[in-house]
């Protein structure tokens, strides 16, 4: 299996951003239910279940994270929102402008399908479509714009409050409903790409003090995340390949990485090629066309690289390639 190389070495000592704490899971469950009911936990097959995140107004579950970062944004004073995204992001961060009342500036890598930038722009956000197909050259050219009109910048995995709301508030949510049939989840599969789903997720199980297994999936095509916790570094930026999962692309959050190697969190690559057959199979079984990004889980599935998960096992499949209008 092929391994790229690093564009650049991890965030240096002391710069690690703090994981959410219980009182911060707790204020972004709270701002997340004022927009947005619990989604679906579906049981697939026997002990098997999927975390419907496409069911979402958005169609992603990345506007948890964004509802939570742009509140306590808002709550400090800010008036104007700044992002990257690869789309999913920048959908949600411009959703939660919209409902919050202020504005938002998001900024897309030239790779970014164009009905994410539609659907962005649809939301009153103002669209930045970078030169450059990297997302990384997209954060730095975000990054430059908020310091330059005095912009609150909001990272789409490198924030607490993103990773309590991203990933915190999905976990709640998956505890809550096993507990309401007196079961606790043994095994969780998610995407990975920066990190903010995964460290909010080890958050909650932390808080919860449960156990469970966690499985963390990645393209071939952009293996951040997998040869940071190989090589026990994060590698907060990489130039891959091109990939069918357009969230999963660039580096990795060092708290993501430091939480997972405490918790000995397993990460799979998989082919692009199995990511299409996933997506292709998915949308033929249920006629939702699923993001790349939230594929992998499902194509992790079928290669068999997931041996022996423990149950209940959750697949939470992400967001989908489109919402409706």
């Amino acid at each position: 299996m092929h391994v790229g190389d690093p564009e650049a070495p991890g965030l240096p000592a002391g710069t690690v951003t703090p994981a959410p704490s219980s009182a911060d899971l707790r204020r972004a469950l709270a701002v997340v239910r004022q927009h947005l009911p619990p989604t679906p936990l579906v049981e697939a097959s026997p002990g098997v279940f999927h975390k419907l995140e496409y069911e979402t107004p958005t169609g992603a579950f990345k506007m948890r994270g964004a509802l939570a970062a742009a509140a306590q944004a808002v709550g400090r004073g800010a008036s104007q929102l700044v992002a990257a995204s690869a789309g999913n992001h920048g959908i949600g961060l411009a959703f939660a402008a919209h409902a919050l009342g202020v504005r938002a500036t998001i900024v897309v890598p030239s790779t970014t399908p164009s009905g994410k930038r539609a659907r962005i722009e649809a939301l009153g956000a103002e669209l930045i479509v970078s030169a450059s197909p990297s997302y990384d050259a997209a954060e730095d050219e975000a990054r430059a714009l908020a310091a330059q009109v005095g912009a609150q910048f909001c990272s789409p995995f490198d924030d607490t409050a993103v990773m309590a709301g991203n990933g915190g508030t999905v976990a709640l949510e998956i505890i809550a409903a096993l507990a309401d049939s007196g079961q606790r989840p043994g095994t969780i599969v998610l995407p990975v790409g920066g990190g903010g789903l995964l460290a909010g997720v080890l958050a909650a199980l932390d808080d919860a003090e449960l156990d469970a297994d966690v499985v963390a999936v990645q393209s071939e095509a952009c293996p951040s995340f997998f040869a940071s916790l190989r090589d026990g570094r994060a590698y907060t930026r990489w130039d891959g390949a091109p990939t069918l999962a357009h969230g999963l692309e660039g580096g990795t959050g060092e708290t993501a990485v430091v939480l997972a190697l405490a918790r000995g969190v397993r990460a799979v690559l998989v082919s692009e090629t199995s990511i299409a057959a996933a997506i292709e199979r998915y949308q033929g079984r249920t006629g939702v066309e699923l993001d790349g990004s939230a594929a992998v889980v499902l194509a992790a599935d079928a290669e068999g690289s997931l041996q022996r998960l423990r149950e209940p096992a959750v697949f939470v499949l992400t967001g989908r390639a489109s919402v409706a209008e």
